[in-house]
């Protein structure tokens, strides 16, 4: 099997370039022309001090997206309530970045 080698490049900018503009930069081969249009980061729109809920089975704790080397391990702060009032959940406002999670098992994925 023969096949061409691809040039690999990151597409970060243009992308989050396309996703706020609608569009691509002219030219579109020049990626700085893509840093005038960021309408939304220009406007204070990044993503900071926002909260953004999750459903999954579980969360890996030891991810470099969760962790908190001052919580090691998610201990239950409480019981959930409602139907599933046997679930365990951990609530903190000095997490990093896990402000609330509803353990069905344990805390680890």
């Amino acid at each position: 099997w023969v096949d061409v080698a691809r040039t690999r490049r990151l597409s970060d900018l243009l992308a989050t370039t396309i996703a706020q503009s609608g569009g691509l930069p002219d030219p579109m081969t020049d990626v700085r022309a893509a840093a005038g249009a960021l309408p939304m980061w220009a406007a204070g729109l990044d993503g900071g001090n926002q909260t953004v809920g999750v459903v999954d089975s579980g969360i890996d704790t030891d991810s470099c997206y969760f962790w908190d080397e001052r919580f090691p391990v998610l201990e239950p702060t409480g019981q959930a309530v409602g139907r599933n009032s046997n679930w365990t959940m951990f609530e903190s406002d000095e997490h990093r970045k896990v402000a609330m999670y509803v353990m069905r098992a344990d805390a680890s994925d």
